[in-house]
């Protein structure tokens, strides 16, 4: 009998390495990883997601979205153009690269993916609001307060207290 559960178990471990995870099952298992805390394991799992498959725009976007937490931006901004390349119309991909672009005080590139995530999506009031700091930066006051003012109508208070602090005379 002893003989029989050894030889099964053998068998069943061999079974189970040989199983490998599909790319995206191993992003979700990233995700798990993630919210277990484990941050290492979670990007390793998305970088061998992205080896086998590295059109996997969510492996992707996650990575991306560890690689900004560990302020790793520039790496980071690397993910958010190959998922640009994969898919233009990702408004959240313009935003995020953008907002990376405005840590690395690349005011120019932040307005440019701020405004095509506008183009792309227009009801995002962070948006407005991110790249009327973004024009605020450059000296651009009249931009900012336009953006600022349509943050405003869509709801931003952020915005709202901008305008008041450097629109209003």
């Amino acid at each position: 009998m002893k003989l029989i559960i050894l030889f099964f178990s053998f068998f069943s471990i061999i079974f189970v390495a040989s199983c490998s995870l599909e790319p995206a099952d191993k992003n979700g298992l990233a995700l798990i990883y993630l919210e277990e805390g484990d941050t290492t394991k979670a990007l390793n799992e998305l970088t061998e997601a992205l080896e086998e498959d590295p059109k996997l725009e969510k492996a992707l976007m996650n990575r991306a979205m560890i690689l900004t937490a560990q302020d790793n931006l520039k790496a980071a901004i690397e993910d958010y153009n190959s998922v640009l390349e994969i898919n233009s119309q990702n408004v959240s991909a313009y935003k995020k690269r953008g907002i990376l672009f405005l840590k690395l005080d690349r005011y120019l590139q932040a307005i440019q993916d701020f405004t095509r995530a506008i183009e792309l999506y227009n009801a995002d009031h962070e948006v407005y609001h991110l790249r009327g700091f973004a024009y605020f930066q450059i000296d651009l006051n009249f931009k900012a307060c336009e953006d600022w003012t349509e943050a405003k109508r869509l709801g931003s208070d952020r915005a709202d207290a901008d305008l008041k602090m450097f629109c209003e005379n």
